[in-house]
């Protein structure tokens, strides 16, 4: 029966069922495409470090009141020992 109907439907009003189609055209163009972008905007960072082989530093500052836990931190953590090696 709704095919019944459906057939019908396609049959009179064809200006509108081309109208419908395009913009569902373009719905699914805008779709793809902001998709498309929010992937690129997502990585672009990643990709750029790669590009500028840049490297990885971290930056701290002491105050006088946290300098004993900073400084046990920072000589607990591997990377950094890793890295004094290689300096």
């Amino acid at each position: 029966m709704f095919l019944n109907i459906l057939k019908k439907d396609l049959k009179r009003k064809k200006a509108m069922n081309v109208i419908l189609l395009v913009f569902i055209i373009l719905a699914t163009m805008f779709v793809s495409s902001s998709a498309n972008n929010i992937l690129s905007v997502t990585s672009a960072l990643d990709n750029y470090f790669k590009m500028a082989n840049a490297p990885n530093y971290l930056v701290t500052t002491m105050n006088k009141n946290l300098s004993v836990d900073i400084n046990e931190t920072i000589s607990t953590a591997s990377e950094v020992a890793i890295m004094l090696q290689i300096l």
